[in-house]
């Protein structure tokens, strides 16, 4: 089966995301020593910045399909329902692109490979505190919701997986009316 990490790379007008995934690159292709596969998806404007650098250090170049949902947007999450359909791999770990790993994980994806679908709940900082940052989980606090990071997602190409991703494609399409309605303390 093949696996590796995969990124969403668009940039804004302050952040060059396609930066900070060739960042992210080097650094898996320094620490892991079995999986260090690293495919980046990239709108049409990021695409155009790609160089030989980014090409030789990429395992793909994805193009994000269908249409940008966050071509407005400062904040590209838009996209993120279609990681399902954009990964080359059997089993994939979702990653934000200013990540780095301080160590070797590589012995994890044993143990990820037992599930369908895994997902971080509680999340250390490199200094090993709990991270407590409210900031965009206020309202899933006061709502009695889990406190999931995307940031770090694995997913295997499954029955289980196909399901979930098409449910985040209806609540990313219909995020207005899924907001209203479960999360009334707001």
């Amino acid at each position: 089966m093949s696996k590796g990490y995969i990124v969403i790379a668009q940039n804004n007008d302050t952040v060059d995301y396609l930066e900070q995934a060739y960042a992210l690159a080097m650094n898996l292709k320094l620490t892991q020593s079995t999986v260090s596969n690293l495919t980046v998806c990239v709108d049409k404007k990021t695409k155009s910045l790609i160089q030989p650098k980014h090409k030789k250090m990429f395992d793909k170049i994805v193009d994000i399909p269908w249409n940008d949902e966050a071509t407005d947007a400062d904040w590209k999450i838009n996209n993120k329902w279609k990681y399902y359909y954009m990964t080359p791999y059997d089993e994939t770990v979702i990653l934000d692109t200013d990540m780095i790993f301080p160590f070797d994980i590589s012995n994890w994806w044993e143990h990820l490979s037992t599930k369908d679908v895994w997902a971080c709940t509680n999340v250390k900082t490199f200094r090993g505190e709990k991270v407590e940052d409210l900031h965009y989980r206020l309202h899933m606090k006061r709502n009695k919701m889990p406190n999931v990071y995307t940031a770090f997602f694995y997913f295997k190409k499954s029955d289980t997986a196909t399901e979930l991703f098409k449910m985040i494609q209806i609540i990313f399409e219909n995020w207005q009316r899924f907001y209203f309605k479960y999360m009334p303390k707001c």
